[in-house]
């Protein structure tokens, strides 16, 4: 593989994006026991693994939020609408999402009444300069043509786009990544970025910044426990194995091992300590070390300059930013429930 393009041959194939919005759709539409199971922590606190790397993402680009100043926003691969909702809630702002998957849409209008398109990132139906602040964030590394997609959100931002995916600080790294890498997991990174690479891509003047410092990998680990959704992590392995049928052996065994474990295992006692005010401190923290560090990070954070503007960061605190983030921002799991979302 040539590692100036650190990209699976897999994402070449014409009928990539195809899949992608076929699986992401299922994966949309999944329930367990009748309740639609988040791919975001949309229903408040919670522990698992999953959500609480979505803590720590979502926190860095608030943050960096608070020092832009804007008027209008968009995040391309919104999922659920989680990030939506909080920059339209927080910063007062209109905003809108787009998902690859119909599903994804229909989700975050039921959950957050937000609007929402459903669209190809590389082929977005907004004109020239549509939004102040275009997102993208842990959406790179599952389409076809990176390059593609970062030149089509700059078109249609305004002032600036933020992105985040994945760091690989080497090519020991990547090639350590493809190597373990299943392609018959649709969602898998089949893309994965030196900063190097991610520069031919953006304009001059792009600011890296970093999310997620690698001496904090443990901390937030402390946080995690899958014991309370244990039913439904087993039944979203289920889901794994029947949306993903030529899965590796050792993929669906280690999918197994690790959700069971998770599952399975009663947390200790003092990890109730760790609610959200620890998490608080934890995320605080990491963005401390992170700013400090941006080469030091698990993923990257950047924004660029569009349209003549130039970066001019100056924070402007919002109040109460932490509490929605880890307490407010919730809704009712009921709610989610629909006769087209059952399994």
């Amino acid at each position: 593989m040539d590692m100036t393009t650190p990209s699976h041959p897999l994402a070449q194939d014409p009928s990539f994006t195809r899949k992608n919005r076929e699986w992401f759709t299922q994966r949309y539409d999944f329930t367990s026991r009748g309740v639609y199971f988040p791919h975001q922590p949309v229903y408040g606190f919670s522990r698992w693994e999953e959500h609480v790397q979505d803590y720590f993402r979502t926190y860095h680009i608030l943050r960096l939020l608070e020092e832009l100043r804007f008027g209008s926003f968009l995040d391309v691969g919104c999922a659920e609408g989680y990030l939506v909702n909080l920059v339209q809630q927080l910063f007062k702002v209109p905003a809108m999402g787009v998902d690859i998957a119909p599903s994804g849409v229909r989700r975050a209008r039921e959950l957050y009444g937000l609007k929402g398109i459903a669209a190809d990132a590389a082929r977005l139906p907004f004109a020239d300069q549509s939004f102040d602040v275009v997102l993208s964030s842990e959406t790179l590394e599952h389409v076809s043509d990176p390059g593609a997609v970062i030149a089509e959100l700059l078109r249609v931002a305004r002032r600036y786009v933020i992105l985040s995916t994945p760091a690989a600080r080497n090519e020991a790294e990547l090639k350590e990544h493809f190597q373990h890498l299943d392609p018959n997991l649709i969602f898998s990174h089949f893309h994965f970025f030196t900063e190097a690479q991610m520069r031919r891509w953006l304009p001059a003047g792009t600011e890296f910044l970093g999310a997620g410092h690698r001496s904090m990998e443990k901390v937030f680990h402390l946080f995690s426990s899958g014991y309370e959704q244990g039913d439904a992590l087993r039944d979203l392995v289920g889901f794994l194995e029947d949306s993903c049928p030529g899965m590796a052996g050792d993929t669906r065994a280690g999918l197994q091992r690790h959700v069971d474990a998770m599952a399975s295992r009663r947390p200790p006692w003092w990890q109730a300590l760790l609610g959200p005010t620890a998490m608080s401190m934890a995320l605080r923290a990491d963005h401390a070390l992170s700013r400090r560090e941006p080469g030091q990070t698990l993923a990257f954070l950047t924004v660029s300059p569009c349209h003549g503007h130039t970066v001019q960061r100056q924070r402007r605190p919002v109040p109460g930013l932490m509490r929605f983030l880890l307490r407010d921002n919730r809704v009712d799991p009921l709610r989610l429930v629909s006769a087209g979302a059952m399994r």
